[in-house]
């Protein structure tokens, strides 16, 4: 499916998760899905928590494979809001994406991009296809897909010339 999310919300729904200056924040990514998500953290470096202990590799951007979990922390040192995103383009635009905002002012440079801005970017169609030719049959796949919604219509014609079209909506 082209429906992506974090913790079940896609940005538009829940865009910023609150950070105390300060602290050490641990996160742990579980990656429920078929495709490798490589996360990135805008303005940090993280330790990427492993069996090397306190030799764990430091990072901003970490790869989560699919059905793995990966736990990234580090220490809050910064002040403002971070994007947090998928660095495959169309994950990030789909949902797989947060601010990461400490309890301080929003800098002042900042005020010619509010974050409304990047909340109106997110809620897009992306559309793809695939088509499968052999000696004795064709398929085709059309997809179209927000955070919200997939359309996918899919037709066969095979050696006897017969056509088979399904459309399927997903809402969720």
């Amino acid at each position: 499916m082209g429906i992506w999310s974090l913790n079940g919300l896609p940005i538009s729904e829940k865009s910023k998760i609150k950070i105390k200056k300060g602290e050490v924040t641990k996160i742990r990514m579980s990656n429920l899905t078929m495709m490798h998500h490589p996360m990135h953290l805008h303005g940090h470096f993280f330790r990427v928590l492993n069996k090397n202990g306190e030799r764990s590799p430091l990072k901003h951007t970490v790869n989560v494979p699919p059905m793995e979990e990966v736990t990234i922390e580090f220490y809050n040192e910064e002040y403002g809001d971070w994007f947090f995103h998928c660095h495959v383009l169309y994950h990030k635009v789909g949902g797989v994406s947060r601010i990461f905002s400490y309890e301080t002012p929003r800098d002042e440079r900042m005020k010619d991009y509010p974050v409304e801005n990047l909340l109106d970017e997110v809620d897009q169609y992306f559309y793809w296809g695939a088509a499968k030719i052999g000696s004795n049959f064709r398929e085709f796949e059309l997809t179209a897909s927000n955070i919200r919604n997939e359309f996918i219509l899919n037709g066969e014609f095979d050696y006897d010339k017969m056509m088979k079209l399904n459309l399927v909506i997903i809402d969720i």
